[in-house]
Protein backbone atom coordinates (compact mmCIF):
# COMPACT_ATOMS: atom_id res chain seq x y z
CA UNK A 1 0.00 0.00 0.00
CA UNK A 2 3.01 2.28 0.35
CA UNK A 3 3.14 2.39 -3.44
CA UNK A 4 -0.31 4.00 -3.37
CA UNK A 5 0.72 6.67 -0.88
CA UNK A 6 -0.59 4.83 2.19
CA UNK A 7 1.75 4.56 5.17
CA UNK A 8 2.24 1.63 7.54
CA UNK A 9 -0.20 2.88 10.18
CA UNK A 10 -2.91 3.60 7.61
CA UNK A 11 -2.30 0.19 5.99
CA UNK A 12 -2.78 -1.50 9.35
CA UNK A 13 -5.98 0.44 9.96
CA UNK A 14 -7.37 -0.30 6.46
CA UNK A 15 -6.57 -4.01 6.63
CA UNK A 16 -7.69 -4.38 10.23
CA UNK A 17 -4.40 -5.77 11.52
CA UNK A 18 -1.85 -4.48 14.00
CA UNK A 19 0.98 -2.16 13.06
CA UNK A 20 3.51 -4.75 14.26
CA UNK A 21 2.02 -7.26 11.80
CA UNK A 22 2.64 -4.86 8.91
CA UNK A 23 6.18 -4.10 10.06
CA UNK A 24 6.98 -7.79 10.63
CA UNK A 25 5.76 -8.59 7.10
CA UNK A 26 7.92 -5.84 5.60
CA UNK A 27 10.97 -7.07 7.51
CA UNK A 28 10.51 -10.70 6.44
CA UNK A 29 9.94 -9.70 2.80
CA UNK A 30 13.08 -7.57 2.88
CA UNK A 31 15.07 -10.51 4.28
CA UNK A 32 13.71 -12.94 1.66
CA UNK A 33 14.18 -10.52 -1.22
CA UNK A 34 13.10 -11.10 -4.76
CA UNK A 35 14.07 -14.67 -5.66
CA UNK A 36 12.41 -14.61 -9.09
CA UNK A 37 15.41 -13.32 -11.05
CA UNK A 38 15.49 -14.23 -14.70
CA UNK A 39 17.82 -13.34 -17.55
CA UNK A 40 17.48 -9.64 -18.35
CA UNK A 41 15.50 -8.92 -15.21
CA UNK A 42 18.11 -6.44 -14.00
CA UNK A 43 17.10 -3.93 -16.71
CA UNK A 44 14.67 -1.35 -15.35
CA UNK A 45 12.91 0.71 -17.98
CA UNK A 46 10.90 3.00 -15.72
CA UNK A 47 11.20 3.53 -11.97
CA UNK A 48 9.46 6.02 -9.69
CA UNK A 49 11.24 7.55 -6.72
CA UNK A 50 9.31 8.52 -3.62
CA UNK A 51 9.91 9.27 0.03
CA UNK A 52 8.05 8.90 3.31
CA UNK A 53 8.79 10.65 6.57
CA UNK A 54 7.74 9.64 10.05
CA UNK A 55 8.62 8.88 13.64
CA UNK A 56 9.99 5.56 14.88
CA UNK A 57 9.03 5.01 18.50
CA UNK A 58 9.38 8.63 19.64
CA UNK A 59 9.28 12.07 18.09
CA UNK A 60 13.00 12.41 18.68
CA UNK A 61 13.61 9.47 16.27
CA UNK A 62 12.58 10.97 12.93
CA UNK A 63 13.26 8.85 9.85
CA UNK A 64 13.05 9.19 6.07
CA UNK A 65 12.35 6.25 3.78
CA UNK A 66 13.40 6.65 0.14
CA UNK A 67 12.45 3.98 -2.37
CA UNK A 68 12.43 3.28 -6.11
CA UNK A 69 9.39 1.48 -7.50
CA UNK A 70 9.35 -0.41 -10.80
CA UNK A 71 5.88 0.16 -12.28
CA UNK A 72 6.19 -2.65 -14.84
CA UNK A 73 7.08 -5.39 -12.34
CA UNK A 74 5.21 -3.67 -9.48
CA UNK A 75 8.09 -4.15 -7.04
CA UNK A 76 10.38 -2.00 -4.96
CA UNK A 77 13.81 -2.19 -6.58
CA UNK A 78 15.78 -0.12 -4.06
CA UNK A 79 15.21 1.50 -0.69
CA UNK A 80 17.09 3.28 2.08
CA UNK A 81 15.97 4.47 5.51
CA UNK A 82 17.94 7.29 7.13
CA UNK A 83 17.84 9.46 10.22
CA UNK A 84 16.08 12.79 9.55
CA UNK A 85 19.05 14.55 11.15
CA UNK A 86 21.54 12.69 8.93
CA UNK A 87 24.50 14.99 8.15
CA UNK A 88 25.06 13.68 4.58
CA UNK A 89 21.93 14.98 2.83
CA UNK A 90 24.05 16.23 -0.07
CA UNK A 91 24.37 12.58 -1.20
CA UNK A 92 20.72 12.69 -2.26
Amino acid sequence: MAMNGVGCRASARIMGVGLNTILRHLKTQAAVGNLAHTTGSDVIVCAEMDEQWGYVGAKSRQRWLFYAYDRIRRTVVAHVSVNALWPHWSVF
